[in-house]
């Protein structure tokens, strides 16, 4: 358990300290999230790679204008480059881990997505 704090911690200030790297927003015309990847976070191991990201909440204004919101994490995911999934292994919010509350089981990364997108810049 101390192992698990410990490299959570590392890896944590690790994201703070990355240079962050925009890939796109999601959500709807209301609200949704900037999403950015540390790239000096990434770790390649066979065909996995670990990288850490930002999602930074926001809302859109009447005038158009992106607002935070103040609901940002930071989350480590581990991508499988040649099955195209990931597993959000770390997911911090708020100043909580709620990585325990999370399934673990692999998602499959959506064509013409954000995901591909990050695909892209990570695996390729």
């Amino acid at each position: 358990m101390r192992a698990l704090i410990l490299a959570t911690a590392l890896y944590a200030s690790a994201a703070v300290a990355a240079d962050w790297v925009f890939v796109a927003n999601n959500g709807d015309n209301h609200r949704g999230n900037r999403i950015f990847f540390a790239k000096t976070s990434i770790v390649a191991t066979g065909g996995y790679r670990k990288v850490w990201l930002k999602l930074e909440g926001f809302t859109v204004r009447a005038d158009g204008v992106l607002t935070p919101s103040g609901h940002d994490s930071k989350q480590l995911w581990k991508l499988h480059c040649h099955e195209r999934t990931y597993v959000i292994v770390t997911l911090l919010s708020d100043g909580h881990d709620l990585s325990e509350m999370m399934d673990h089981s692999p998602i499959d990364i959506q064509p013409e997505s954000w995901m591909e997108l990050l695909h892209r810049q990570v695996c390729e």
